[in-house]
């Protein structure tokens, strides 16, 4: 499958994701903006029991997209790592997502 055409601009992407988030009831914030064309995107999913995850958007060897979830360390000290992934990334975005539910499903496998 050709995946090249199916890029969307992060910023109108990140739009997406908190207007479904906003319409399934799920609390969604934008913690930092990055480039609003091409910037990779940071999820924190925060279950509001102790359990979070960190999953960072990537693709895979064909070009399809997807999610790579973080290590535990990451969860540590999460603004220390997000810190760290802009210092590799000054276009990341990172958005925050509360679902005590577990009603959040991402748009793309997590490998």
């Amino acid at each position: 499958m050709d995946y090249t055409h199916d890029r969307l601009k992060t910023g109108f992407w990140v739009q997406a994701l908190v207007r479904q988030c906003d319409l399934d009831g799920i609390s969604v914030f934008v913690r930092r903006k990055g480039d609003p064309d091409a910037g990779a995107v940071l999820l924190i999913i925060d279950r509001l029991n102790g359990s979070q995850r960190i999953l960072r958007q990537t693709r895979t060897l064909d070009g399809a997209l997807a999610w790579s979830e973080a290590g535990t360390d990451a969860l540590d000290d999460i603004p220390a790592y997000i810190e760290r992934q802009v210092s590799f990334d000054p276009d990341l975005w990172v958005v925050d997502i509360e679902d005590p539910d577990g009603k959040f499903r991402t748009d793309a496998k997590v490998i």
